[in-house]
């Protein structure tokens, strides 16, 4: 779409980088990681298209700009601008202000201050911001906003500046543009940030809206779109005086591209309300500089958005951080709107190969539709999977059938004339179908839709993910190596290879069968390719595949890389940590792979980095596989010991003791030192009173706590192992029972929590879910101290009350999930009121498409309809087109805060759960769908809210005592039998609200509620 015109180089030579380098240590929260891997800033290519011609050249030219623009800063040849301006205040007034704020004596620094306010605020600097409108508190205000610790609190001031409104007195912006896309820039935004913002960019983008020529009368509008005309609309600049800093194109796509990348790492769910606002606002002449008036598209400006619109489509299909696989729903609903926005142009914008490769990339993350689910039920057990006609109706069935919507999107492609590469060879296999024509299994993958060259590996290691068992992934493995290909891109067929030998090293016999996965119907059950699983190899020799020689184990496989000399990489690596039997073999991976020895020796030493260097050995090492590492200490953390030996303390499966990792006699142990209601206090290291066995999950938090990565795996990894049944945090004491051992986990984790808020990381869904399964354990752990006061603590422990560790978990867990959960779904902003002048607007307009539909035909065509709809969704407010809800909740999720808030007996609690739940219903069932068990789990979590209302569990033993001749008391004592259920209004409450829900299938029937309290785990 670009080229970027830039009238006159003088005007951009400062860069962000001297206002990242004015910001200070604050600046780093504006440095993009891409910049510190070596990676070449492209916002110095002039025209973009020629990423895509020649991407050599294009980087020749980004870096010679570059180049350009530091010489032109040193020696000062360009004009003063706003960002200058704001650089020096940020270099010799700010500091000065706020060491004043600091210091007792505010009159020291008059002098310095009046110097440094002088030299900025010369004539030609106040001619300047005059000429605008500012002054010297408008650069005080985008000062405060930029300084701010959290992106949330950026976004909130941001907001607070333009309150009162988005121009001053003389027409000028109250905030540039500039100041609003460095925001963008901040590293790890919050969803709660990232929602304030996007309301900004509307409001932004609806202001700018007001400079440009009025839209034509709603009946005209209806009028074109019943005779098939373009709903561009001829939006023009009036003249450039209107526009005073310039909404130009390059600036909204850099706004654009941004809010897309914030999107993709903490809120997937507003790719569709970005999209929206690309499909309202870009449409090749409302930003056409010069102030031109033509209202017809160019062949150039067809030509800029054929590129800008293929260019969105592949960001919008980048995977998600957060779940890549379940935002795909989100992704797919955006992709698919700006298909459509490119069909009602004039004449229509082509999809290009990156287009293609975009949705099929995004149509490989997507679950199997019926038809596809028809087909993979289809298969036979015997290589390749031809269909099989299990019944006479099968016949009528032809292949055309087991069409993938990728493999037809690949087919389009090819069709329009794009010859298929290695690219197009992997996502064929991924799809359902060989290059050869024969079937393979379609498998949901992540394909990222690059535009470099694949190697041929990489089609090897697609065909092996693309299989269902061990035997027929080493086959295709074992053809690979036969064809002696060039090792260039081997490391990524092995990757596949040891995926499928570890998961089926996972796969539980043929006899433990999960005996709920048979209640699944035939559209909810898995299929192959629908996960990681792999199945088990048929018995029948007729569909068994030949294999030359048996698949190797875990090990075996790994000394054959050895062999081969493949040293594993990034994603291989934290596959083999992760999944690693023992603690040693897990620190031969590293000592095998290509990490420096500075940092494996920082995962090994026994004490935390104490040395810079150390530390920056510690920072170096990849997230991932930091997080890996993390996650093998944590698969070792200490359980309870044996029953049959109480009176020795002994580690279960943990593995071999590595005198390399920590010492033997000077371990260091992590302490709760204090209560969990004083939250001030992080976590300590205290000496061990004696020689201690080694514990990994102390050293796991040991190295968490040294880096503070703002990396969500590793934190929840430590969580979740506190979280687990029987781990073990005390290893001191020569008896340890397992109640106080629970409610030390729980404190614990409470402590994390307040290190992971400190740094600035939020939690998401998947953190409050681990978070629900921690504080049942300690609610369990609480009440059985609280009945048995009796219970032995341990040499340890001091002789006070119970209640000094179970009092707090109970009075202080509960409130903090309700909070946590709150924060984490829902933000201040969403229960704005839509405006009655807009709901007016809009049902005018659509009130006149109706009419006009009625008077010219009866039978409109759907695209014309789609088109009025789109159209339509542009007069909603921009508080309308955002996801409701920050992140919607799974039905699992959901189901471990029931059980926190029934097992406190929360019964005001539950019912508004439920309320919540019926509120935000369609965000919830779409989630629901997105899974297999989807709906059996939001059948679970509506049996628990029934079971937990009526205290179902006690019901029913009592029943079973009375049916034996028993006495109730004898399985419950008088106090449990006593407890009462929810009020009966309360009940009355719930039922209506889950009745009125048809999606949920109605209120527990007394079978679902046996089996629930059969399988459950109650007080």
């Amino acid at each position: 779409m670009i080229p970027a015109r830039r009238p006159n180089s003088e005007n951009w030579f400062t860069t962000s980088e001297d206002l990242i380098a004015a910001l200070g240590p604050m600046g780093l929260e504006y440095v993009n990681p891409q910049e510190t891997k070596g990676k070449v800033d492209l916002s110095f290519v002039t025209n973009p298209i020629l990423l895509t011609l020649d991407r050599n050249e294009a980087i020749k030219e980004a870096m010679k700009a570059k180049e350009e623009a530091q010489i032109a800063r040193m020696n000062r040849t360009y004009r003063t601008n706003l960002k200058d301006l704001l650089v020096q205040y940020l270099r010799h007034v700010d500091p000065i202000l706020k060491y004043q704020a600091r210091s007792k004596d505010p009159n020291y620094t008059n002098v310095y201050l009046d110097d440094a306010l002088l030299k900025l605020f010369n004539e030609d600097n106040i001619r300047f911001l005059n000429r605008k409108g500012w002054d010297v508190t408008d650069l005080m205000n985008w000062t405060w906003v930029l300084t701010s610790k959290t992106t949330e609190r950026a976004a909130t001031r941001l907001l607070a500046v333009v309150h009162q409104g988005f121009t001053n007195v003389q027409g000028g912006w109250l905030v540039p543009q500039f100041v609003f896309t460095f925001l963008l820039r901040r590293r790890d935004p919050s969803a709660a940030a990232l929602r304030s913002l996007l309301i900004y960019a509307w409001t932004l983008m609806e202001k700018s809206e007001s400079l440009l020529e009025p839209l034509p009368p709603l009946e005209e509008l209806a009028k074109e779109a019943l005779r098939g005309e373009s709903l561009t609309t001829t939006r023009t600049v009036k003249s450039a005086e209107d526009d005073p800093l310039g909404m130009k194109e390059s600036v909204f796509m850099i706004i654009v591209v941004r809010l897309l990348r914030s999107a993709r790492k903490v809120f997937p769910a507003a790719c569709e309300s970005i999209v929206a606002l690309i499909n309202r606002y870009l449409d090749g002449l409302n930003f056409r500089e010069g102030a031109s008036q033509t209202t017809t598209l160019t062949s150039e400006d067809i030509a800029h958005l054929t590129y800008m619109y293929n260019t969105l489509l592949k960001l919008v299909s980048l995977p998600a951080s957060i779940g890549p696989f379940q935002s795909a729903f989100h992704q797919q609903r955006a992709q698919f709107s700006l298909l459509r926005r490119m069909n009602q142009f004039q004449p229509p914008l082509i999809v290009d190969r990156r287009g293609y490769r975009a949705v099929v990339s995004m149509q490989l993350r997507h679950k199997k539709t019926l038809k596809e689910r028809e087909w993979a039920q289809m298969k036979a057990r015997s290589w390749p999977p031809w269909k099989e006609e299990k019944l006479g109706i099968d016949a009528d069935i032809s292949v055309e059938h087991g069409t993938s919507r990728a493999m037809e999107a690949l087919r389009r492609s090819w069709e329009a004339g794009y010859a298929p590469d290695n690219w197009d060879a992997m996502a064929s296999a991924l799809s359902g179908w060989d290059t050869d024509g024969s079937p393979t299994i379609q498998t949901r993958a992540v394909l990222l839709p690059h535009e470099r060259r694949s190697e041929d590996a990489q089609i090897w290691a697609s065909r092996i993910r693309s299989t269902r068992t061990l035997d027929e992934a080493w086959s295709c493995f074992l053809s690979y190596r036969d064809r002696r290909f060039r090792p260039v891109g081997a490391f990524y067929v092995y990757h596949q290879m040891f995926e499928k030998i570890v998961q089926d090293a996972k796969r539980p016999p043929a006899g433990n069968v999960n005996p709920t996965s048979t209640d699944l119907s035939d559209d909810q059950r898995p299929l192959p390719g629908d996960g990681l699983e792999v199945l088990a190899a048929p018995e029948s020799p007729r569909e068994a595949i030949y294999v030359p020689r048996p698949p190797p184990t875990i090990d075996e496989f790994v000394e054959m890389m050895a062999q081969d000399k493949i040293r594993p990489g990034q994603k291989l690596l934290s596959t083999m940590l992760t999944n690693a039997q023992t603690l040693e073999r897990g620190l031969t991976y590293l000592e095998a792979s290509t990490m420096t020895n500075a940092q494996v020796n920082v995962l090994r030493d026994e004490n935390p980095p104490s040395t810079p260097k150390a530390q920056a050995a510690l920072e170096s090492i990849p997230l991932n596989i930091f997080s890996a590492f993390i996650r093998l200490l944590t698969r070792f953390s200490p359980t309870m010991p044996d029953k049959r030996r109480p009176g020795k303390y002994s580690l279960v499966q943990t593995g071999l003791v590595l005198d390399s990792l920590m010492a033997e006699t000077r371990s260091a142990q992590f302490h709760v030192l204090q209560s969990p209601s004083d939250s001030e206090q992080p976590l300590e290291l205290a000496s061990s009173p004696r020689s201690i066995d080694v514990n990994p999950l102390h050293r796991a938090i040991q190295l968490v706590l040294a880096r503070k990565p703002r990396y969500r795996p590793a934190w929840y990894h430590l969580l979740r192992a506190l979280s687990n049944t029987g781990v073990v945090t005390d290893v001191v004491s020569r008896f340890v029972d397992q109640y106080h051992q629970d409610i030390k986990t729980w404190q614990t984790a409470c402590r994390l929590l307040n290190e992971i808020l400190e740094i600035g990381l939020t939690l998401d869904l998947e953190g409050f879910q681990i978070l629900c399964a921690g504080l049942e354990k300690a609610i369990f752990a609480s009440e059985r101290l609280s009945r048995n006061p009796r219970i032995p603590r341990g040499n340890n422990y001091p002789r006070d009350d119970t209640k000094f560790d179970a009092d707090p978990v109970l009075s202080t867990g509960l409130p903090l999930l309700k909070a946590i959960f709150k924060d984490v779904v829902r933000s201040n902003s969403m229960q704005q009121e839509i405006p009655v002048s807009l709901t007016e607007e809009k049902s005018k307009m659509d009130k006149s498409i109706k009419e006009q539909v009625a008077l010219d035909s009866d039978d409109i065509e759907e695209d014309i309809g789609n088109k009025l709809t789109t159209q339509s969704r542009a007069f909603l407010p921009p508080g309308c087109l955002l996801p409701r809800l920050l992140e919607a909740p799974h039905p699992a999720c959901l189901h471990g805060f029931v059980r926190v808030l029934g097992l406190r007996r929360d019964y005001d609690g539950l019912l508004d759960l439920v309320e919540w739940m019926s509120l935000f219903a369609d965000e919830i069932n779409a989630v629901a769908d997105e899974k297999a068990n989807g709906y059996r789990m939001m059948r679970r979590c509506l049996t628990a809210v029934h079971v937990f209302l009526e205290r179902s569990w006690i019901v029913l033993e009592k029943r079973e005592a009375e049916a034996w001749g028993e006495n109730p008391s004898t399985v419950r004592d008088e106090q449990e039998m006593k407890a009462e259920a929810a009020p009966a209004g309360v009940v009355k409450a719930v039922q209506e609200i889950v009745k009125a829900n048809k999606r949920w299938g109605g209120w527990p029937s007394p079978r679902e509620v046996v089996q629930y309290c059969a399988n459950g785990k109650f007080l």
